[in-house]
């Protein structure tokens, strides 16, 4: 059976209403950054993941599968996370 991570590269897209959306996957969820960032000593004083320029500053980017799906990222602490907009 396909994990929440597996399932959602799977999907050609996600809509967010236009807003950007960072959103980290972990073993069979998908969180916020909010619920997992805030406790990183890499977050920035919101306790946000350090977003800037279309670019996650406390990770690395992982290639996509297809064009269609959002971006995405690895963090330094290992958690996926990838870019909704």
């Amino acid at each position: 059976q396909p994990t929440y991570y597996q399932h959602f590269l799977r999907l050609p897209y996600l809509k967010t209403g236009g807003v950007e959306m960072l959103v980290i996957f972990m073993d069979n969820q998908i969180l916020s950054s909010e619920k997992v960032c805030q406790s990183c000593l890499l977050a920035n004083g919101s306790g946000q993941p350090r977003w800037g320029g279309g670019k996650l500053r406390c990770g690395q980017a992982i290639n996509k599968f297809t064009e269609q799906q959002p971006d995405q990222y690895e963090c330094v602490m290992g958690f996926r996370v990838a870019n909704i907009k």
